[in-house]
């Protein structure tokens, strides 16, 4: 049906339940997935945008292991 699925994570408890049915997507037909870290708006206008390297390190982790 989907071939790409977009997953938003948040470092909330939600985050490992969520990572780790990623490898099941294969067997629904995904081919491609895309995570992205979500914030509250207004928080990257602060101090938290020194944090950019590591949300990105943060992902690629996860990436790596699907």
């Amino acid at each position: 049906m989907f071939e790409k699925a977009l997953v938003a994570l948040d470092l909330s408890p939600a985050e490992q339940p969520i990572l780790d049915c990623l490898p099941a997507l294969r067997n629904w037909g995904m081919r491609q997935v895309v995570l992205t870290h979500v914030m509250r708006v207004g928080y990257m206008q602060g101090d938290g945008m020194i944090y950019k390297q590591d949300y990105v390190d943060w992902l690629e982790h996860f990436l790596r292991g699907v």
